[in-house]
């Protein structure tokens, strides 16, 4: 496969078009997309057609001006036809997989989460063990005080954007109440770049913990990276933020308790 095929020219139409295309001759052909040295005189290019999407596009080429025939076409489509079958199996196996990863990890998170007594301790431990059992770049855990969102505790601090960028989910999570999913190039200056170059790319997923419909605070996840999360993960998000005010409505209640018992010994 070319490596000018992949950004555009002959695969973008034989994604748009969802149908397969021979060129005759590269050299003039307006969708062929030139690379210095490039030996190829003729190619040929068909969709991997999946249940919903076009998944890719397989290319063949050749040193010669007219070499692929209709023929040629009938059996690379089928090729390629048992390609998106097997990739589309693959890409269901990974989802089931993940999914059944998730719900191991989310079960050893609740009974470690069980098994705290002090707020401090959910605090300063819960960020590192989500990322260790859910393998995210960077956790984080915020507490509303107020009406001010103050960062309790962050684990992988070097996976995690810059503090300016880190906020920006999780406030919006607080304002909207909802949880929030944001991916791409995310700028958060108010004025002009100084400097040159592109703003910064990031991916976060924040969701409000609740209690009652008071939030209390923010789980989030955060990378340097787009697109870095799937919509599986807010919900493995969401399910996560009810166990932690689960157990935080415990951690209270047990240290109200005894508050009450060391008030009453003295």
């Amino acid at each position: 496969v070319q490596q000018q095929l992949t950004s555009g020219g002959v695969v973008s139409e034989v994604v748009s078009t969802r149908q397969g295309l021979i060129i005759a001759d590269t050299e003039t052909a307006n969708t062929w997309l030139r690379i210095p040295n490039d030996t190829a005189r003729s190619a040929i290019a068909v969709p991997l057609l999946g249940r919903r999407d076009v998944l890719g596009v397989l290319t063949l080429t050749h040193n010669q001006t007219g070499h692929f025939q209709p023929d040629n076409l009938n059996i690379l489509q089928a090729i390629a036809s048992q390609a998106a079958i097997a990739i589309e199996n693959a890409q269901l196996y990974a989802t089931e997989r993940k999914r059944v990863n998730e719900l191991v990890a989310l079960n050893q998170l609740t009974r470690e989460i069980s098994q705290f007594n002090r707020s401090t301790e959910l605090h300063e431990k819960l960020p590192e063990l989500v990322r260790q059992r859910l393998t995210y770049p960077a956790v984080a855990l915020w507490i509303l005080n107020g009406e001010e969102l103050q960062l309790a505790n962050l684990a992988g601090k070097e996976a995690a954007p810059r503090d300016t960028l880190l906020e920006l989910g999780p406030k919006q999570a607080v304002v909207t109440k909802q949880p929030v999913q944001l991916s791409g190039v995310i700028d958060e200056r108010q004025a002009d770049r100084d400097d040159a170059g592109d703003p910064p790319t990031q991916s976060v997923i924040a969701v409000p913990i609740f209690r009652g419909t008071e939030i209390t605070g923010v789980i989030s996840i955060h990378s340097k990276r787009a697109s870095a999360f799937q919509e599986s993960d807010r919900v493995v998000l969401e399910t996560l933020s009810m166990q932690i005010e689960v157990a935080s409505e415990r951690i209270r209640l047990f240290e109200s308790v005894e508050q009450e018992k060391k008030r009453m010994d003295a």
